[in-house]
């Protein structure tokens, strides 16, 4: 059995809001897009046309759209209220059975087909149960155990782990 103890400070809620939006969801393919496509049109602009005063606009709008969305993600995290997912800590216990998610005296039990994905980053595991949410397990909050038997027991159950080593 693996039991880990889990807070979820504002710093690691962070981070999994960045990982969601930065990392996990496919919008950033869009943006580089369009960036691409204001680029190539730009070049249509400088080598075919006389208007290279459209072309260069063209160029700063890829610029602008390639910076834009990390901007815009670390503005929407910040606007975030992580005050609402502060509590007391609690502990999830990994086994063979499943996994117990325990909250002082309340206990909740999730079966391994319940967990969606599993997703590593250098620091944390990512157990999605939903589309947008996931257990937090910080690969420093293990109580019994060790990130090593957590990835055995995940593959024990068919979980494919991806593994980012962006964040």
């Amino acid at each position: 059995m693996i039991q880990v103890g889990v807070h979820y400070t504002e710093q690691e809620l962070q981070k999994f809001f960045q990982f969601q939006l930065l990392i996990k969801n496919k919008i950033r393919y869009l943006y580089m897009g369009f960036a691409i496509l204001f680029l190539l049109v730009s070049l249509y602009f400088f080598i075919w046309t006389e208007n290279t005063l459209l072309g260069i606009v063209l160029d700063l709008f890829a610029i602008l759209m390639i910076f834009m969305f990390p901007i815009q993600v670390k503005l929407i995290v910040r606007k975030q209220n992580f005050k609402q997912y502060e509590g007391p800590i609690h502990y999830l216990q990994l086994s063979d059975e499943g996994i117990t998610q325990k909250i002082g005296e309340q206990s909740n039990y999730f079966s391994w087909s319940d967990i969606i994905e599993v997703n590593e980053t250098k620091r944390c595991f990512y157990l999605y149960i939903s589309k947008h949410g996931a257990f937090i397990v910080n690969k420093s909050s293990f109580i019994e155990g060790t990130a090593d038997e957590l990835t055995t027991l995940l593959k024990r159950h068919q979980k494919k782990i991806i593994r980012y080593k962006y964040m």
